[in-house]
Order: structure tokens, then sequence, then C-alpha cells
């Protein structure tokens, strides 16, 4: 199925795949989707949700396991399960998504703007440094992106120029977004 689909972002000049992310595992609904993604020259990517190479149902299905979708309480945890991602896809071309949010896509912390912002702070610093040992480099030399939701967007954001940044408007989007690009 994938392959068509591979073919078809060829055909329109694009190379790069997000998959959906409520239904599927990409990674893991076929073993040979990121081979096959890598056949095709396609760099894979994952949604705002998704961080660090895992899709939301490889999370679902092993939620006893790994625990809360909670840094503050279980940063353990989700950094193996991070980890276990990356390693997983190292080998294939990835932009990989990184920050975090709240479990059923919401803000995290106690829902303040100044709670959600060190608690994804810690989220994006862990994640580097995973993304430093998985990779052997430095993260600046591995393409990431931080997708930026609604609840983020009254802060300021500091970023380096190595990170693409996305950001999600929406009608209820009441504040303004202020992005620092530091050397």
């Amino acid at each position: 199925m994938y392959a068509h689909l591979f073919e078809l972002l060829l055909r329109l000049k694009a190379n790069y795949f997000w998959p959906a992310m409520w239904a599927t595992a990409f990674n893991e609904d076929d073993l040979e989707n990121p081979a096959l993604t890598d056949r095709y020259g396609i760099v894979m990517g994952t949604s705002h949700h998704e961080p660090m190479m895992r899709a939301h149902k490889e999370y679902t299905k092993r939620r006893e396991e790994v625990g809360a979708w909670d840094y503050v309480t279980n940063k353990k945890n989700l950094d193996k399960f991070f980890r276990d991602g990356l390693e997983r896809n190292k080998r294939f071309d990835n932009l990989i998504t990184i920050g975090m949010r709240g479990d059923g896509d919401v803000a995290m912390g106690k829902g303040d703007d100044e709670e959600n912002m060190k608690v994804l702070r810690d989220v994006v610093a862990g994640q580097r440094q995973i993304i430093k040992e998985v990779y052997g480099k430095d993260p600046s030399e591995v393409p990431q992106l931080w997708a930026i939701f609604t609840e983020v967007n009254a802060i300021t954001i500091r970023a380096s120029p190595y990170l693409t940044m996305f950001f999600s408007f929406s009608a209820t989007t009441t504040g303004a977004i202020s992005v620092a690009v530091v050397p």
C-alpha cells in the first residue's frame, strides 16, 4: 500500500511522510515499512503528539508497561520508550519530532503556560540527550521538528537554527508567538 503512496509523493516532488496519528503505528504495522521508506528516499516523521519516532498507537499498546504519559512522574520509562523508537529507526532518514504534549493531545503540567514550559524544557533536554547518545553526535547534526501547538503559542520559545519549527493555529488561539533563534 505505501509503495503506491511513495510513488505518488515522488511524482509530486515530495519526499516527506508524516503518517496519520490516531489509527496507525507505521513502524510496527509492517516491520518492512521503514526499509520501504528508505528505498524510496522518503524522509519519515511523526505528528506533533508522537515524539522520537514513536506512534501514539505504539504507546497505547504498551501503556501498562510504559506507565503514565507524564514526563514529570514517569521520565525514566518515557525516556526508554523514546530511546527504543530512535534505536529502531536510526539507520533511516527521519525528521525527529521533539517535544511532548499531554496524554489525549492536551497541555501538560498544571495546564498553565509557566508549568507547561518548564515541563517542555525538561522534555526537550532529555530528548536531545537521547538523540546525542543514539546517534553518537551533536543533536544539531540530526534533523528535528518541534510542532508548536495552541497551548504554547502564548510563550517565548528559544529555537536553534537546525530545528524545524511547525506552528499550528486555530480559531481559538489567542496568544502571540515569539521565537528567538539562538546561534
